[in-house]
């Protein structure tokens, strides 16, 4: 019974020792192949309605990507407070054209801007037509063929688009979600977000995140129709 116990436990030892060693070496082989892996151009839509109090924290988030083959667009949805003129203070913006498209529904564009301060940040002006219309207006304006949508009181970590850009190598691959963290508990530091304490509401209320960050393929969503 003893010599039975032993063995078992042996083997048990062993196929744990293989399972880590697996986990730990894919996951050296995806940070490899994602090192490897060629730049797809990405759009970064940020639909935003009186948001003018969260959009700087948003805007230096994306700055701070590790990525060079991404524009972001900023789609104002006729706020009403000074997201307007946070945005043209803060961006540095001169009028610019974007490549409309005109395959997908939404309300009219009063202006385009683009950033004098940073790097392909375009701002679309519009009259307000709700969340999904201004998503419409920045897909059909976006430059590039991979789109990845967030709100604008989100962070993106600065390796996020690199593990996107990884999950579209496949070819079938059409869309994929993110997992956002509630703000609290979370620090940034040097463009990573760590989590440091699990916020709590009260004792039957668990930690929970959820997926706010989505990304897909522009010409799949043209296909099918509109946000």
């Amino acid at each position: 019974m003893l010599v039975l116990s032993v063995g078992i436990f042996v083997i048990f030892v062993v196929f744990q020792t293989i399972y880590v060693s697996l986990a730990i070496f894919s996951d050296k082989i995806r940070k490899v192949s994602g090192q490897l892996s060629e730049e797809k151009g990405m759009s970064i839509l940020v639909p935003a309605y009186n948001e003018e109090l969260v959009l700087k924290n948003c805007i230096d988030a994306i700055d701070a990507l590790e990525y060079e083959n991404c524009e972001t667009i900023i789609i104002n949805d006729g706020s009403t407070d000074d997201s307007m003129v946070l945005l043209n203070d803060y961006l540095g913006l001169e009028e610019a054209e974007l490549p409309f498209q005109r395959k997908l529904h939404y309300k009219p564009v009063k202006s385009v801007y683009r950033s004098t301060k940073f790097k392909n940040v375009w701002v679309i002006d519009k009259y307000n037509g709700g969340k999904a219309d201004a998503l419409n207006a920045g897909i059909d304006g976006a430059n590039h063929e991979m789109v990845i949508t967030i709100d604008a009181d989100s962070m993106l970590d600065k390796s996020s688009l690199s593990y996107i850009n990884e999950s579209f190598i496949d070819e079938r691959i059409i869309a994929a979600g993110g997992t956002v963290h509630i703000a609290q508990g979370m620090k940034k530091e040097n463009g990573e977000l760590k989590l440091l304490s699990r916020p709590r509401v009260s004792s039957d209320i668990k930690y929970s995140s959820i997926c706010m960050v989505f990304s897909f393929r522009k010409q799949r969503n043209q296909k099918l129709g509109q946000c």
